[in-house]
């Protein structure tokens, strides 16, 4: 099995990622496996070109792509749709305004990960998460249908999800928006990983 866990770089103009922060700090093996770190950018088609970079160098069986958000929980979400949105740009200064993901493609994906049993395993640890149907249309949401998309298009046995952390603290502090400690951050990742890695044991 091979694990691949993608966080993002800071989109401008912060200097951290709260996202990438508890990324780095995970553990290089959950439950017997080697779980791989990728840094990918915060614009829409390079974050893409990273990760199947990534994916054709070492293809996954278990793909969790992380994003940041302004959330009080840990979030497990269901589906990517085919739809960008963002109000703001991102890296690359590119604002995409009610466009599809790919012309023609499916409405949406749906996560591969048992998002029940995940949440399950975080509240058993005593971490506030919750499961929504979907991401705003940013960058999260469309590095989800990216890589399932990656994975159809190479026919790989794969599971692909979205998970969502809060912001750091430092972050949220000036504007008071809800935050979460990285520690928390990284602790909610292993578990979620511990879960769907043993789901997908059990599955094989």
């Amino acid at each position: 099995m091979t694990v691949l866990v993608t966080g993002f770089e800071p989109l401008q103009p912060h200097k951290l990622s709260a996202s990438w922060e508890a990324v780095k700090r995970l553990p290089d093996k959950i439950m017997g496996e080697h779980i791989s770190k990728l840094k990918v950018p915060a614009a829409f088609n390079a974050c893409v070109a990273v990760l199947a970079d990534q994916i054709a160098a070492a293809p996954p069986t278990l793909v969790l792509n992380v994003m940041a958000a302004p959330t009080t929980t840990l979030n497990l979400i269901r589906m990517a749709v085919n739809l960008n949105d963002s109000r703001r740009p991102d890296n690359a200064g590119q604002r995409t305004t009610d466009a599809p993901i790919t012309v023609d493609g499916p409405a949406a994906f749906w996560s591969q990960l048992p998002v029940r049993e995940l949440l399950t395993g975080l509240r058993g640890e005593h971490l506030p998460s919750r499961i929504m149907t979907t991401a705003e249309p940013f960058l999260g949401n469309h590095l989800m249908y990216r890589t399932q998309e990656l994975i159809v298009q190479q026919n790989l046995s794969c599971w692909n999800g979205l998970l969502q952390v809060p912001l750091l603290p430092e972050q949220a502090v000036a504007d008071h928006l809800p935050s979460m400690s990285v520690g928390d951050s990284v602790r909610g990742l292993q578990t979620a990983l511990a879960v769907a890695i043993e789901a997908q044991q059990y599955s094989a």
